[in-house]
């Protein structure tokens, strides 16, 4: 099906079909947030707000990766906080990012390749399921 293009209100084209970026961003991390929550609710185990958006960068640069995003690193090249965030709420979306920054840049470099999905894999539910210090100090 060939979607057709519809002109935004700033005179943009794009497709009646696909949202725009920033709206599945939303999408991946809200999606991610409730999982993790209910997840954790089933295995008894709290979640700090700063391990929920942690799960939810990496999250995003995992479906980047297996979408085949040219750089699924991208994302972390420029965080934008909304405007009228507390000190701490900017704090933990900071801290959160640059954790999983480290991480996945350091998953790149152990599974560089394509053929390397099972091991990336089998690496990154190790790290969604691993204890909240765990995943800390493993980011």
């Amino acid at each position: 099906m060939v979607a057709k293009a519809a002109r935004t209100s700033t005179g943009s084209r794009r497709s009646r079909t696909t949202p725009p970026r920033s709206d599945l961003c939303a999408i991946v991390e809200e999606t991610s947030h409730w999982v993790a929550v209910v997840w954790h609710a089933a295995q008894r185990r709290s979640i700090s707000p700063l391990l929920l958006e942690l799960q939810a960068e990496v999250d995003r640069y995992a479906i980047a990766r297996t979408a085949r995003v040219r750089d699924p690193l991208r994302h972390f090249a420029q965080l934008r906080l909304r405007a009228g965030l507390s000190r701490a709420q900017r704090g933990r979306y900071r801290a959160a990012h640059a954790a999983a920054f480290r991480y996945c840049r350091a998953l790149e470099g152990r599974f560089p390749r394509r053929s390397d999905l099972p091991g990336w894999l089998r690496e990154l539910r190790g790290f969604y399921r691993r204890p909240p210090a765990q995943k800390l100090a493993a980011a």
